[in-house]
């Protein structure tokens, strides 16, 4: 077996690395970069974090702060969605961003009540510049003073909604359950974020179909990073956020088959949104022990399963979303799988191979992950998240620390790219597909 040692963790925290698309033995129908189901770091139309933590009993504690930058000259609107990790969209609010603008979002502050504080986020508290240039494709009558305040009874319900997965009774609005977990730690606040480019400030959400009719555009123009904090440990880690591109950015419509947002849409009318849609194969290295106390954690985002104006019993569903199989391997090439039997749909047999649509995961112990018993501190694990015979999407993060003081967050490699058919169950699951590069196709 080979080492794992310090001199291994500093390498692999500070060396450069390049992302590229993995090609199999399928062509491109395309060679136009725009018309790509491959995801890389490029301007986008949606921003993804895939997960958050924010401690909401202090401030010292885990907290999440993203980015979202316009990296054109030409005004901009955003939307922001914060699902619960049952992906149920709790809570939403708007950014206008001037021309080369950047705006950032402590999701404490949302959380305890403030939007982007003094201020918030609207066109009257960032006034566009010597270099902006207006969109006229845009409506900004309800952009000027967007609030930076959220109202008490909001406050409480959003607050409930990401700690305990309840929202409270609210005027005519019944009360409504499992809509998030309710075993998060003490305090703790846990979901995902979406960010889109939008024509207005819209109350509409990416649930309900009106949005992709109405609000949502494609102008790939957006960026954004995001940093996760503790400072009662002394960690930071930061990524890039997700970036999915509109294909194309102009014309009537799309080549692609299915889309980031396509579970929302009629089937009469799919792909409006015209998103790329994310893969569900990953490959991601593992640490865990060692003489640098190495831990690693998968952070992981899925597509749920509810579609369009689902009622809210219905969200449970989201906290069961199967996967194909998990494989764990070592350094020396050894390697374990497990996958779960058939069950019935929202109520698997085996609850061991279910995960909410927003988790993280320790690897290196039993839980989520196969187990290797044999010593090994450190390897990769193939992930195959598709879900139900359906190519479900998903992106994971490996989150590595050491020492109880160094921390790095970086992006699992996609092994097929959103297009890409679902894999069958491998070798190490008594089925009989072959782990590795999948071919990865493009739009026609």
């Amino acid at each position: 077996m080979r080492a794992a040692g310090m001199s291994a963790l500093v390498l692999l925290l500070f060396t450069p690395f390049s992302f590229g698309a993995v090609r199999g033995t399928a062509s491109p129908s395309t060679t136009n970069n725009d018309d790509s189901c491959d995801i890389g770091v490029a301007p986008a139309a949606t921003l993804l974090l895939p997960y958050f933590m924010v401690d909401l009993a202090s401030r010292n504690g885990e907290q999440t702060v993203f980015t979202v930058t316009n990296v054109s000259n030409t005004e901009q609107v955003a939307h922001v969605t914060l699902w619960t990790d049952f992906a149920f969209p709790a809570f939403d609010f708007n950014i206008y961003l001037t021309g080369y603008d950047v705006q950032s979002i402590n999701l404490y502050d949302v959380l305890t009540g403030r939007i982007a504080p003094p201020h918030g986020t609207g066109y009257s508290d960032s006034e566009p510049g010597p270099y902006s240039v207006p969109n006229p494709a845009i409506n900004l009558s309800r952009c000027y003073d967007l609030p930076a305040e959220i109202p008490r009874a909001m406050l409480t319900r959003t607050q409930q909604a990401f700690t305990i997965g309840l929202l409270p009774a609210a005027g005519d609005a019944p009360a409504c359950t499992n809509i998030g977990s309710s075993g998060h730690p003490l305090g703790a606040a846990i979901g995902y974020v979406t960010v889109d480019v939008v024509g207005s400030c819209t109350t509409l959400q990416p649930t309900q179909p009106e949005y992709y009719t109405q609000a949502i555009r494609f102008d790939n123009v957006l960026i954004g990073d995001y940093q996760q904090v503790n400072r009662g440990q002394s960690f930071a880690y930061g990524n890039p956020l997700v970036h999915i591109r509109a294909v194309p950015e102009d014309g009537p419509a799309t080549n692609l088959r299915k889309t980031f947002y396509g579970r929302f849409q009629a089937a009469a009318t799919p792909a409006l949104d015209r998103r790329q849609p994310l893969p569900s194969t990953f490959a991601a290295r593992w640490i865990a022990g060692g003489m640098g106390s190495f831990e690693t954690n998968m952070k992981i985002w899925r597509d749920g399963r509810t579609p369009a104006n689902a009622p809210c019993e219905k969200y449970k569903c989201n906290a069961k979303l199967q996967v194909v199989e998990f494989v764990t391997f070592d350094e020396d090439e050894n390697g374990v799988g497990e996958a779960p039997e058939e069950g019935p749909v929202c109520t698997p047999i085996q609850l061991e191979f279910v995960t909410n649509a927003a988790f993280s995961a320790r690897v290196g112990r039993r839980g989520v992950f196969p187990y290797l018993d044999n010593g090994a501190i450190g390897g990769w694990i193939y992930m195959n998240l598709a879900n139900e015979s359906v190519a479900r999407q998903a992106w994971v993060i490996s989150s590595m620390s050491a020492e109880g003081r160094y921390g790095v967050d970086m992006d699992a490699t996609w092994l097929g790219n959103g297009c890409t058919e679902e894999l069958a169950e491998s070798e190490f699951n008594d089925g009989t597909a072959v782990i590795g590069p999948a071919s990865n196709p493009t739009p026609p």
